[in-house]
């Protein structure tokens, strides 16, 4: 066995890697992760190095580098093994998970990386109610069979690289810590807002209108009747991110109090010779 060999990384080679300390794997949860997922992984069992890869929001024609082995002479040929894999299976860009970027952001730019977003993180500390402006939404508690019209909605709110994917919208509306509320302009679905809270501190996942039911007031209705289902499961304080370009959710959320932290996180991505649509990073295009 020569170190240049590099193969599949399956679940039963685990208690042979080399894990580091700061993983956010140990040798169980990595294998389930393997046995779950099917996204693909290498590794080089010379050295016990690898590259685990993921599904960026569950989305496969996204693909993730969730964790890559210290870095050394051979961590480009894995996360180039990677991304050739992905690229087989159809996947347009790929992007290091936000753990990846933060432990080593620069070797990824250094290796065929760029930023292709930036998020930041803004907190509504203690948790204050909003009035409810008057306005002609209903809000309904989320339903299975709102989906289709859910992820509709999603795609007409946020761009390309902040789409649900469907099935994974499922796996996490399901959570117990998590709700979805739905609104509504008569028989249709025009927003919806997604939030999770553990003790007493609150997460707002999603805030989404179309966007050409935008500037009618109906994402302020949506952010009051969000906070407050938020109060009512116990939440004292709230955090949420957008991208750095979205300047109206930004406004937004500073006119009912919430503060911009000084948290900045880079998104970093690489295109493949796949994608269907503008290249231009999507940073440059507002939410």
């Amino acid at each position: 066995m020569t170190a240049d060999r590099l193969l599949p990384l399956e679940a039963a080679d685990t208690p042979l890697l080399r894990i580091p300390w700061l993983s956010n794997y140990d040798t169980n949860s990595l294998a389930r992760h393997l046995a779950e997922s099917d996204a693909p992984s290498f590794w080089i069992p010379a050295t016990g190095e690898y590259v685990i890869g993921g599904w960026w929001r569950g989305r496969r024609e996204i693909g993730s580098i969730l964790e890559l082995s210290a870095r050394s002479a051979n961590s480009q040929r894995l996360v180039e093994r990677l991304v050739e894999a992905f690229e087989a299976r159809g996947v347009q860009a790929v992007v290091p998970s936000i753990g990846e970027v933060w432990r080593d952001g620069r070797w990824y730019r250094q290796h065929g990386f760029h930023e292709i977003d930036r998020i930041v993180t803004m907190v509504l500390a203690p948790l204050r109610l909003v009035d409810l402006p008057a306005t002609p939404l209903e809000a309904r508690p989320y339903e299975p069979r709102y989906l289709d019209a859910l992820t509709q909605v999603d795609r007409a709110s946020f761009p390309w690289l902040w789409w649900n994917d469907p099935l994974d919208f499922e796996r996490y509306e399901a959570m117990t810590e998590v709700n979805v509320l739905t609104g509504w302009v008569g028989a249709e679905l025009v927003g919806y807002a997604s939030s999770t809270v553990r003790g007493p501190r609150g997460h707002l996942d999603r805030l989404a209108v179309r966007r050409t039911d935008q500037g009618r007031g109906l994402g302020r209705a949506m952010l009051a009747l969000a906070l407050a289902d938020l109060a009512a499961r116990g939440a004292r304080e709230v955090a949420l991110t957008t991208q750095v370009t979205n300047r109206v959710a930004q406004a937004l959320y500073r006119s009912v109090g919430f503060r911009r932290t000084n948290e900045v996180e880079p998104i970093l991505g690489r295109w493949t010779s796949r994608p269907s649509f503008d290249l231009t990073p999507l940073a440059a295009h507002p939410n």
